[in-house]
């Protein structure tokens, strides 16, 4: 019944405000450098095919970022990431816009595994949008240390009236850390598909999270958008990446151990 009645105001709300539509990609890529000739121009291709205006990547490494450089359908991007000791990505983060950034910043959370927070302003259609990429602590024992970072992050984006926060965050829909997002946070896909589990993470269905899989985890939806503020509508999300495909060599794999996130929003006009 919320569902349906969401949908009518979203569908009344359409007559009388005018708006308009940008997409958002969250991907984590997968660090791993020995398949990537064969993974990357996959998931180059499926990235570039969505035409997104925001894109946040996780576990980048520099020849990932290389690779994105090199690709002329990547071009008209802006690249926001921060580089650290012989041109390494730090936390692992890049976001890509299609439109000019306002501000970069990049800080350091706490963090065994020396992990931070990436975010942008930018203006989208006349309403100014923080876009925010996190790949939160990874063991699964790490729960306090994820939740100190749920609180730095959201400590140092308060003042973000709108904002998009997309990225790996490491639990589940069934852990602890679910209590302490903050409450100004919707969860997307817990919004729009609250019947359909939406595994990122699926140990099922791909051979490569199963391979990197801890002993005792099963299938996750680790990868999430979030959204704050009241001029961000979602509109759709759905899973990307989620196929594989057989290599030259015979080897079937995925482009990523990960499954991304395609989300659209209708962005309201003040």
């Amino acid at each position: 019944m919320r569902i349906l009645l969401l949908k009518i105001s979203l569908l009344l709300w359409c007559f009388t405000v005018e708006a308009d539509e940008i997409k958002a990609i969250t991907y984590n890529v997968w660090f791993d450098y020995s398949t990537s000739d064969q993974r990357v121009p996959r998931l180059l291709d499926l990235v570039a095919e969505k035409n997104a205006d925001i894109i946040a990547f996780q576990e980048v490494e520099r020849w990932f970022v290389n690779a994105l450089e090199a690709d002329v359908r990547f071009k008209y991007y802006h690249f926001s990431v921060e580089r650290g000791w012989f041109n390494s990505i730090k936390g692992g983060l890049l976001i890509l816009t299609k439109n000019k950034n306002i501000q970069h910043k990049y800080i350091h959370l706490p963090s065994d595994m020396d992990r931070g927070l990436l975010y942008v302003k930018t203006e989208v259609f006349g309403v100014q949008l923080c876009i925010a990429t996190v790949h939160l602590e990874s063991m699964l024992d790490d729960t306090k240390l994820r939740i100190a970072q749920l609180d730095a992050l959201s400590k140092e984006t308060s003042n973000c009236n709108n904002m998009i926060l997309l990225g790996d965050f490491n639990f589940g829909d069934n852990d602890f850390e679910n209590r302490v997002v903050n409450s100004d946070y919707l969860d997307v896909w817990k919004q729009l598909n609250p019947n359909y589990q939406g595994y990122t993470w699926n140990i099922i269905e791909s051979n490569l999270a199963k391979r990197n899989s801890f002993p005792s985890e099963g299938s996750r939806r680790l990868d999430k958008v979030y959204i704050k503020g009241n001029l961000l509508i979602p509109k759709g999300i759905e899973m990307i990446g989620n196929h594989s495909f057989i290599t030259q060599y015979g080897q079937i794999l995925f482009p990523s151990d990960h499954f991304g996130l395609l989300t659209r929003f209708y962005v309201k006009n003040e």
